[in-house]
């Protein structure tokens, strides 16, 4: 009787590829959330559905409609390239989802762990869409570019910019947003930013100082003459770079 309870539900989740809600299927399979608590869960640990806070999708659903956010997002940036993103409700209204907030939010946040897109609030975009800055924008953004420029390493924070500026903290955020969108910043950790010219001579000063030998942060941070706010954030750029390789508590230059 479980198995079989087990096999309807699933088969059910797959004859809606647009996503069905809890309150759906209890109805249709005629048991009670509770009842159907235990099967659910086997079937998420098993991988063979996707719950999204109330809604229910298979894998290969989740995947499908992933693929249809993607291609959207692809014309809307192509038709808007001064928009940084857009809201994921308008979205899932375009393409008939009749989803709730929560629902919504549970997507896009997979989406993200998955790669490919990235979501702000409510507002998604493409990871790789490159935005198109207004003249103002494009002024604002010079001058933050070199209020980073004038550290090697230490770059200052927003706040530290904003008073070098004479800007609010918040504007100065927004433009290192747009900056990050269109590829002119790399937010290496919170409130740790460089120019992608910077951040690609620390890193070559980096593998020229720690070839041949190990080293650890601690030994790379006096190095540079920084801090862990900025030496740990440059190792795990390394290491997902695969420029370096650890080895217990030490590191290795590794150049391919």
């Amino acid at each position: 009787m479980e198995a079989d309870l087990k096999i309807a539900l699933r088969d059910l989740i797959s004859a809606h590829p647009a996503g069905v809600s809890t309150e759906r299927l209890c109805k249709t399979l005629r048991h009670t959330p509770q009842e159907l608590g235990d099967t659910f869960e086997q079937l998420i640990q098993s991988g063979e559905v996707i719950s999204l806070a109330g809604i229910w999708l298979t894998p290969t659903s989740f995947t499908a409609l992933a693929d249809k956010v993607r291609a959207t997002l692809a014309e809307l940036h192509l038709a808007n390239p001064k928009t940084q993103g857009f809201e994921i409700g308008s979205i899932a209204k375009l393409l008939g989802l009749p989803w709730g907030a929560k629902p919504l939010a549970r997507f896009t946040d997979r989406m993200s762990d998955l790669g490919g897109i990235e979501a702000v609030e409510n507002r998604v975009s493409l990871s790789d869409f490159q935005l198109e800055l207004t003249t103002r924008q494009v002024a604002l953004l010079a001058r933050i570019i070199e209020c980073l420029e004038s550290e090697a390493v230490n770059t200052p924070s927003p706040q530290a910019m904003a008073q070098t500026l004479g800007m609010p903290r918040q504007a100065v955020e927004e433009i290192l947003q747009l900056g990050r969108k269109s590829h002119s910043i790399v937010n290496l950790a919170e409130n740790v930013y460089y120019t992608p010219a910077q951040l690609t001579a620390l890193v070559e000063r980096v593998c020229e100082w720690g070839k041949d030998k190990q080293f650890s942060p601690n030994e790379l941070r006096d190095w540079l003459g920084s801090t862990r706010k900025y030496v740990h954030p440059l190792l795990e750029h390394l290491d997902a770079k695969g420029l370096t390789v650890k080895d217990g508590p030490l590191r290795e230059i590794h150049l391919k």
